[in-house]
């Protein structure tokens, strides 16, 4: 079975299985800026290359791929 490369612009799903992801892990990234999407058509994708660069950047420093801990009392994670 050959190994086919990412395209240039993955979907959602895509991009959660190239990086190990979950999908809601993705959304995370998307929300705290830590990874850009592309909107086409009202279609969301990740470019290949800030996948890529986001990986390099996990490796290179201690880029967080999760979120941290909600502070004691608080309740912006479940409401918003």
């Amino acid at each position: 079975m050959k190994h086919q490369e990412p395209s240039a612009a993955m979907s959602i799903q895509s991009a959660a299985k190239y990086l190990s992801l979950s999908r809601s892990g993705i959304y995370r990234l998307i929300n705290s800026g830590t990874l850009n999407r592309v909107k086409i058509g009202g279609r969301s994708v990740i470019r290949r290359a800030d996948a890529d660069a986001l990986l390099g950047a996990s490796h290179d420093s201690s880029v967080a791929l999760t979120e941290p801990p909600l502070e004691r009392g608080s309740v912006s994670g479940i409401f918003g």
